[in-house]
């Protein structure tokens, strides 16, 4: 709770956009439900796996693309943009 209200504070001070993501996410998770929100910690209640990882960047990209007036919003891409790239080779 504190690092969310000091980064809420600081987005106010520079007058820049926040996003309680944390909060948007646990809005999610609480939607799921227990049983399903513990899939996505395959390791410990800390890190989630891909899974989780997926939904958390899913509420991200749609909280960015929700804020108005802000340039950010178009450089996201949606879901359905990103799954329509080509696939990328890692470790070339």
């Amino acid at each position: 709770e504190t690092y969310i209200k000091w980064s809420q504070q600081v987005a106010e001070v520079e007058k820049v956009d926040y996003i309680n993501l944390s909060k948007k996410v646990a809005q999610k998770f609480e939607a799921l439900g227990p049983e399903k929100v513990k899939e996505f910690y395959p390791k410990d209640h800390t890190h989630t796996g891909k899974a989780g990882a997926n939904i958390v960047a899913e509420t991200a990209a749609e909280e960015l693309r929700n804020l108005k007036g802000s340039k950010i919003r178009d450089l996201v891409l949606t879901k359905k943009e990103v799954e329509n790239l080509p696939p990328v080779e890692l470790n070339k």
